[in-house]
């Protein structure tokens, strides 16, 4: 399957029937960065292939959790074989001191 146009750098909106691939968004997080956009009107971005940063924080707040909540879309053409597909994804978190 094929990625959305959309890219970290640049997520895109999704538009539906019409945006082919498997992408992603963030939907909330601290300080999360506009170029996600807002519901219901959120940005995506293809999910790379490579370990990609697509969310960074600067400062702490105490007492206050860090939460990052991610959303994921997929659509094919008609045109793409039927089968399953299987795919991982590993998410690491880290802190900078």
């Amino acid at each position: 399957m094929s990625s959305p146009a959309g890219t970290i750098a640049s997520p895109q909106a999704w538009s539906e029937g019409t945006t082919k691939g498997f992408g992603f968004t963030v939907t909330s997080a601290t300080q999360l960065e506009g170029s996600w956009g807002t519901g219901p009107n959120y940005n995506y971005a293809g999910v790379p292939s490579t370990s990609t940063l697509f969310h960074s924080i600067d400062g702490f707040t105490q007492g206050l959790p860090d939460r990052t909540t991610l959303q994921f879309r997929a659509d094919a053409p008609t045109s793409q074989k039927s089968g399953t597909y299987t795919a991982n994804i590993i998410y690491t978190a880290t802190l900078k001191p």
